[in-house]
C-alpha cells in the first residue's frame, strides 16, 4: 500500500514537472494544496477541476496524519514485549495462608528482559454518596521462601519464559468462597468488598537487553469477568516463536487439565523448574494425597540408566555402585502423600526423560487435594521392572549400594518447604534401609539425552541432580 501511494506521488511530481498541457498547473495546484489548501482558494477561476482538487487535498490533509498516527500506535501495541493473560486465577496458597491471586505473562520478544518490575494497583469504588473511587497497592509474593514484597523483580527474563505475579488477599474467605459469592477479601485489614467493584491494574517496566530500551507495560482486570477459580492453563513453549503461535495458547484461557503428583524431589519447585528450563512458581504446587500406594527405596541407578552421569566420592575416587531414589508400591491400605503441579503435554516429555526408571501411570481417582480441578488429569511416576532389578542385582553381587545425601536433603526440604510437618507419615525419609554417602556429581554434556537439548543448562544444574554443584564438574 504505502510502495504504490510512493510511486502515484513520484509519477505525480513527474507531470507537474513537464511544460505545457492543460493538466499541469492543475497537478501544481494539487501539489501545494496538501499544504496550503487556503492559497489556492483565493484564485479568481472558478474552474470545476480548481476546486475538486481543493476538496481531495483537504481530505488527504486530514486523513494523511491520522493514518500516520495509526500506524505508529498500532506499532507501539504490536511492539509490547508482554503477553498477558486475559484472566487472573484465584487459589488457594500452597502453604497455610491466605488465597492468591496469580496473574501470568510472558517475554513476547527474541531478546532477554533485565530489571523486569510489575507492580499490582487496585480501584475500588465506594457503595455510598458521593461516590469515589480510592486506590490501593497490593503486595505480592515472590521467590521460594515466599517474601511479600511491595513489587515483583526478574534480574533476567529469557524469551518466551512464563511467570506469573502473586498477589496475596486477606485471611477472611476461602478462594471458593470468593469465587462463589463475588466477593474479595482485600489485603492488610481483610475488608470483604463486591467483585464488581475492583478493577485490577498490572504495571510492567524493564529494558530489552538487545537495544537497551525502556519499555512500559501494563493489563487491567475487571475482577466481576476476568477471575477463574483454579490454576492457570500451560501452553507448550516454543522458543524461537511468539507466544501466541505456541501450542495450545488456545487453552491459555482455560484451567489447567493436566498434573504431575511428585512423592520426592518432584515435589521441589526448584528441581522441576530447572528440568523443564523455565520459571516454575512455588505456589502452583498444591499439597496432595496419593490413596492406595506407599513409598519404598526401590529404584536402582547406574551407568546402564544414566550413563552420562558419574559420581566421586570424597577421596577422589569414582563410585561404581548403584545410587538409590525413591520409588512407590501399591498397598490396599498405604497412602502416600505429596505434591501436585500442572504441566502441559510438552513438559510431559521432559520428565518422562529426567524419570527414565520411572513409567507414567494416571492415577486421576487416586490423588486427592483441596481445590482439585472436575476434568483433570493426574499423573505419576511408577518404577520400571528393570530399575527395581537392577538394585536387587546389586545386592546380591555385593555391589555398593547407597543413598545420595543431596538427593535425600532435595526431598526432606521439598516437604517442609511445602508446610508439611517434619515426620508425618514420612518415616522412610529417616530411616533409609542403606548407608548415605557424599558424591559429587559429573555430567558429560555430549551424553545428554536429546530431549533436554533445550534445556541442557538447566538439566546440567538441576538441583535433582546435583544438588551441591552449579553444574558440571571435571574431576581435579
Amino acid at each position: 500500500m504505502s510502495m504504490a501511494c510512493a510511486l502515484i506521488l513520484l509519477v505525480i511530481l513527474r507531470l507537474a514537472q513537464l511544460p505545457g498541457g492543460p493538466a499541469t498547473p492543475f497537478m501544481r495546484d494539487f501539489l501545494l494544496m496538501l499544504f496550503s489548501p487556503n492559497s489556492l482558494l483565493d484564485r479568481g477561476d472558478d474552474s470545476v477541476l480548481l476546486y475538486s482538487v481543493v476538496l481531495v487535498a483537504s481530505i488527504l490533509r486530514v486523513i494523511l496524519p491520522v493514518f500516520l498516527l495509526g500506524a505508529f500506535v498500532f506499532k507501539l501495541f504490536r511492539d509490547d514485549p508482554l503477553v498477558w493473560r486475559k484472566s487472573i486465577s484465584i487459589e488457594e496458597s500452597a502453604i497455610d495462608g491466605p488465597a492468591v491471586l496469580r496473574i501470568r505473562f510472558y517475554n513476547a520478544t527474541s531478546s532477554p528482559l533485565v530489571n523486569l518490575t510489575i507492580q499490582v494497583f487496585a480501584r475500588v469504588r465506594s457503595t455510598g454518596t458521593p461516590l469515589f473511587v480510592r486506590n490501593a497497592a497490593f503486595k505480592v509474593f515472590q521467590g521460594e521462601d515466599l517474601e511479600v514484597r511491595d513489587s515483583a523483580m526478574w534480574a533476567l527474563s529469557r524469551p518466551g519464559v512464563p511467570f506469573t505475579v502473586n498477589v496475596p488477599l486477606g485471611t477472611d474467605l476461602t478462594a471458593r468462597d470468593m469465587f462463589d459469592n463475588n466477593y474479595l477479601s482485600l489485603p492488610g485489614e481483610g475488608e470483604i468488598v463486591s467483585r464488581d467493584r475492583v478493577r485490577l491494574f498490572v504495571l510492567a517496566s524493564g529494558t530489552s537487553l538487545e537495544s537497551g530500551a525502556t519499555f512500559y507495560s501494563g493489563c487491567e482486570y475487571d475482577l466481576a469477568k476476568d477471575l477463574m477459580l483454579g490454576h492457570y492453563g500451560e501452553v507448550d513453549v516454543l522458543y524461537d516463536k511468539h507466544p501466541k503461535l505456541w501450542k495450545g495458547w488456545d487453552r491459555f484461557e482455560m484451567n489447567a487439565d493436566l498434573f504431575v503428583f511428585g512423592y520426592s524431589s518432584l515435589v521441589s519447585p526448584s528441581s522441576v523448574g530447572t528440568t523443564l528450563g523455565r520459571s516454575v512458581d512455588p505456589l502452583a504446587f498444591e499439597r496432595a494425597k496419593l490413596q492406595g500406594w506407599k513409598r519404598v527405596w526401590s529404584v536402582g541407578s547406574d551407568k546402564s540408566s544414566h550413563p552420562e552421569r558419574t559420581f566421586w566420592r570424597a577421596d577422589g575416587t569414582e563410585f561404581d555402585g548403584v545410587t538409590v531414589v525413591m520409588g512407590i508400591e501399591e498397598s490396599e491400605r498405604g497412602a502416600c502423600d505429596g505434591a501436585v503441579f500442572p504441566v502441559t503435554r510438552g513438559d510431559l516429555s521432559v520428565l518422562d526423560t529426567r524419570e527414565r526408571n520411572y513409567r507414567r501411570v494416571e492415577v486421576t481417582n487416586d490423588v486427592t487435594w483441596y481445590g482439585k480441578p472436575k476434568d483433570c488429569v493426574v499423573y505419576t511416576y511408577v518404577p520400571l521392572e528393570e530399575a527395581t532389578r537392577r538394585l536387587e542385582s546389586a545386592l546380591a553381587a555385593g555391589r555398593s549400594v547407597n543413598i545420595r545425601r543431596g538427593y535425600l536433603e532435595l526431598s526432606k526440604g521439598a516437604f517442609e518447604a511445602a508446610g508439611y510437618a517434619e515426620k508425618a507419615g514420612r518415616p522412610e525419609f529417616d530411616k533409609v534401609p542403606f548407608p548415605i554417602e557424599d558424591l559429587r556429581i559429573e555430567i558429560d554434556p555430549n551424553l545428554t539425552p536429546a530431549q533436554f537439548s533445550v534445556h541442557r543448562d538447566s538439566y546440567l544444574s538441576d538441583p535433582a541432580v546435583s544438588p551441591r554443584e552449579e553444574g558440571p564438574e571435571s574431576r581435579n
